[in-house]
């Protein structure tokens, strides 16, 4: 049981609430930060599907906050990476996140290994949310819509998304890099987009937040359904969903 834990803030990633742990803490080691969350220098800090989350509940719940199924759906990418998911391998997944140790397992669960959509190879920032953050919170973190992989804007201002010096993966797998101004430099040119390239990227970023605020699972027959009513309303299936000929 520890005797201190910060305040999660909105849109935060869980990996972002220990790393500021760590930086309240005064922690000089890595390991003794990850032996006060975990109760051993073992487990691996992992920014998007952490795993070992039981161990750090029964340690802070005390703290009047959110239940571990609350905290892994709305400040993790399980959500993101389940959505549409059978429901039996979303709850090996979460059970995985809660109890597991093998990370791995989990990515090829998910089917993360084999998707075209890839991961940032940096954490991501908005500069607004950094200067608001610094001045109402007193501290920047690390805001879990800017890492949602395909995102390049930011939902609240629309800024675009700059990547920070810290790698999503780090090679020093057992600890946990808070956001920060040392970081999360400006770069020397941001990339401007056309009006119509930023409506698709603001569209992108709207449906990605979805995934997470919501509760999309659902089994392969329902979505088969979905996607047959879709071709039925294109004229491109007739009512035994039977593909016309689109040429």
């Amino acid at each position: 049981m520890l005797a201190y834990f910060p305040k999660l803030y909105e849109d935060e990633l869980l990996y972002s609430w220990f790393a500021r742990y760590h930086v309240h803490s005064a922690n000089i080691s890595p390991k003794q930060t990850m032996k006060d969350l975990f109760g051993t220098v073992t487990v691996t800090a992992i920014p998007d599907l952490p795993t070992h989350l039981n161990s750090v509940y029964e340690r802070i719940k005390h703290f009047d906050i959110p239940s571990l199924d609350e905290l892994i759906e709305e400040h993790t990418l399980f959500r993101y990476y389940t959505a549409f998911q059978p429901k039996h391998i979303m709850e090996s997944i979460l059970e995985a996140m809660k109890n597991g140790n093998h990370s791995s397992r989990i990515y090829l669960m998910a089917g993360i290994a084999s998707s075209s959509v890839k991961e940032w190879d940096y954490f991501r920032f908005c500069p607004s949310c950094m200067e608001e953050d610094t001045k109402y919170k007193g501290e920047p973190y690390w805001h879990l819509s800017h890492q949602i992989p395909g995102v390049h804007l930011c939902l609240k201002h629309g800024d675009y998304l700059c990547n920070s010096t810290v790698k999503f993966r780090n090679g020093k797998k057992h600890e946990f890099f808070a956001a920060s101004l040392e970081n999360c430099l400006l770069p020397s040119e941001i990339y401007h987009y056309a009006e119509k390239e930023r409506n698709f990227l603001k569209m992108i970023v709207e449906q990605s937040v979805l995934l997470i605020l919501n509760d999309f699972s659902s089994g392969f027959k329902n979505i088969q359904k979905t996607y047959s009513q879709l071709l039925l309303n294109e004229g491109l299936a007739n009512a035994n969903v039977q593909l016309t000929n689109i040429n």
